[in-house]
């Protein structure tokens, strides 16, 4: 019995030694996404096909890989997060055209963009043509409208009710900041490779600023039996909001 169950743990152990021996392969034009059940992830190989995709997902922290083979137009995203990723490869071979992108969100309305991804890149062997590194901080939000103004009151035939002028719409608000760009960090068997790495780390443009609110419209002229009433003016259309700040340049440390 105890046997049996020796065996049958050798079994499990070697076809798991065998499942993790496969390269992780993706087709030309393929995504996939990682899974996020363990904060660190390992494999032995990984091979980017051209123009596929492959996702790394918030939560895990720190991505090993034996070997990575990029083709050209491959990309590795890593999503960003508020703490520094850390991504090891022993083999790194980059076609013409390879990325790693870990861009900030882009803002919505009234919101900052997201800061781009802080990185730490270690590569112990490269065979590299150019490869792109892209952790730019993201666009900010625009801003929010300005409050439209409201209409004016028609004149009556009966009393002395005349027309009122329309109030005026007010000015939009400043565009939100962009996201600043992220800090890399690299370690490199060969510091010649930095002749064709590209890398981004610009901060995210200001988002625009919102729109100026509509004009309230005047009221208008009133035609009674013996007389009339005179419209009144519209208001003014608010002011366009100025654009937000720009977020700033993350710093490179080669080591």
């Amino acid at each position: 019995m105890r046997l049996s169950k020796w065996m049958a743990s050798l079994c499990l152990v070697a076809a798991t030694s065998s499942l993790q021996a496969q390269p992780l392969t993706l087709a030309s034009g393929e995504l996939l996404r990682l899974p996020s059940s363990a904060s660190e992830q390992q494999s032995l190989s990984v091979v980017l096909a051209s123009g596929s995709t492959l996702l790394v997902p918030r939560h895990v922290s720190e991505l090993h890989l034996q070997q990575l083979t990029m083709e050209s137009g491959a990309r590795l995203t890593i999503a960003p997060r508020s703490e520094t990723f850390n991504l090891v490869i022993d083999q790194a071979s980059f076609a013409d055209g390879s990325i790693i992108s870990g861009r900030g969100a882009k803002g919505r309305v009234g919101t900052d963009g997201g800061r781009g991804l802080d990185l730490t890149l270690t590569i112990k062997e490269l065979n590299i043509e150019n490869l792109v590194i892209d952790i730019s901080g993201g666009q900010g939000g625009s801003g929010w409208n300005g409050v439209p103004g409201e209409d004016g009151n028609q004149a009556g035939c009966f009393g002395w009710s005349n027309s009122s002028e329309g109030t005026s719409g007010g000015s939009g608000h400043q565009g939100a900041r962009g996201g600043d760009g992220g800090n890399l960090t690299l370690r490199l068997s060969d510091s010649r490779a930095l002749e064709v790495i590209d890398v981004i780390q610009s901060g995210g443009a200001g988002g625009d600023g919102g729109q100026g609110g509509l004009a309230g419209k005047g009221g208008v002229e009133k035609s009674c039996w013996l007389y009339s009433r005179d419209g009144a003016t519209s208001g003014q259309s608010g002011l366009q909001g100025s654009a937000g700040a720009s977020g700033q340049q993350g710093v490179l440390r080669v080591n």
